[in-house]
């Protein structure tokens, strides 16, 4: 069977006309450029209010709560967060047919209303999630859709869970190590790895082949894998 990784390695020996070396698609397209005309469009959808209409699908997915940066900590600029977070996603998806677009109203654009056929719209609110049995949930996606058989899905971040699990004393999140940069780390790792959910992705997915980095390098990486929060707020 011709899995993913077989045809990004057929399509980067295609582009070169030998198959001599190993290549990454990624290392031959610029993973920051805006794109156009994809197959499938990816929302960050930053709200700057509450937001009830997001969809109750999955433990209190609704209401969307806003992002606001001063919830995670003060100190830190939220439009740059917001920037960063957002080329993190485009990179972790450079090697895809995906155009990944920021939405947040009062940084020039608005909420998200797709008109494209197969899009995803990732909320991404500033509060955080308790699970039943006292965990810390950081996001959840609509579905593992096999196959990407849904043309439309959502997910949800709560991405100040990384704040109630690792801002405490000696937290990969605690004092000096509440940097922008970690903080956007953990997020768009998140965004990452729920979108990768809703396009048929499942954690198992994550573990590593034979030239690959290591297991918890992957955006499928999970507690169940051995992620940690340092690597969380470091890859």
């Amino acid at each position: 069977m011709i899995t993913r990784r077989h045809l990004r390695t057929i399509l980067a020996c295609l582009l070169v006309f030998a198959c001599g070396a190993r290549l990454s698609f990624a290392s031959l397209v610029n993973c920051d450029a805006f794109r156009s005309g994809t197959g499938s469009v990816l929302y960050l959808y930053y709200p700057n209010s509450s937001d009830s209409n997001f969809p109750n699908y999955s433990l209190g997915t609704s209401p969307l709560a806003d992002f606001d940066v001063n919830d995670l900590d003060s100190g830190i600029n939220e439009s740059d967060l917001i920037d960063r977070i957002s080329q993190l996603v485009r990179r972790h998806y450079c090697e895809f047919d995906i155009r990944i677009v920021q939405t947040r109203t009062d940084v020039g654009t608005t909420n998200p209303n797709p008109t494209d056929t197969r899009w995803q719209v990732i909320g991404i609110g500033s509060d955080s999630k308790t699970t039943s049995t006292g965990g810390t949930l950081f996001g959840v996606a609509q579905d593992v859709d096999l196959g990407d058989a849904d043309a439309q899905d959502f997910a949800r971040v709560w991405a100040d869970s990384f704040g109630t699990a690792y801002g405490g004393g000696g937290g990969a999140l605690n004092g000096a190590n509440s940097t922008l940069e970690r903080w956007a780390n953990a997020i768009a790792g998140t965004i990452s790895h729920e979108g990768g959910h809703n396009y048929g992705l499942q954690h198992s997915d994550s573990a590593a082949v034979t030239g690959e980095d290591g297991t918890n390098n992957h955006v499928l990486a999970t507690g169940s894998t051995g992620l940690t929060g340092e690597q969380r707020t470091q890859f």
